[in-house]
């Protein structure tokens, strides 16, 4: 008796625009950029997914350095950006498509150049909610260089203590 393997393709195609004021909402949509296939015989694996939104948010990143970078710094130029690791969260211990993801964390490093500091660089982590679509905050690991709420704090001391003298 002979067995037969039998297997199904799919070909999805996903058409996602993406523009600057909202980067993150399209990449849970996004994910396999574009080309989706799928075959019977094999399983999902979140570890794909991890490695393509990492390439997606490397290639955003790399195009919108500066904008990104003058969000955190109040002057200076972004040299480069990479991306160091993404962490998903997902809905279900075991999950089956990409609509169990509720989440992830990016990690990336803004390197740059300023007035004072030539080779600066910012480390961050983002996480960005599947459920809302958009990224829901980002954190500073650490940076060599001067951040907008620094420049705030020092600004703010400044008149507190030129009105209160």
């Amino acid at each position: 008796m002979k067995t037969r393997i039998i297997a199904t393709i799919a070909i999805v195609s996903f058409s996602v625009t993406s523009s600057f004021a909202s980067p993150a909402s399209a990449l849970a949509k996004w994910a396999f950029g574009g080309l989706l296939v799928w075959a019977g015989w094999t399983t999902f694996k979140p570890v794909d997914v991890e490695a393509k939104l990492a390439a997606k948010i490397q290639a955003d990143l790399d195009k919108n350095k500066d904008a990104f970078f003058h969000k955190i710094h109040p002057v200076g130029t972004a040299t480069s950006v990479k991306v160091h690791n993404v962490k998903s969260y997902w809905r279900k211990d075991k999950p089956e498509s990409l609509n169990d993801l509720q989440g992830f964390d990016v990690c990336y490093t803004i390197y740059w150049r300023g007035p004072i500091i030539r080779d600066g660089y910012t480390k961050l982590v983002s996480r960005y909610d599947g459920d809302i679509g958009r990224y829901t905050k980002s954190k500073v690991i650490e940076t060599n260089g001067i951040t907008n709420d620094d420049a705030m704090q020092g600004v703010l001391a400044f008149l507190d203590g030129f009105l209160c003298n």
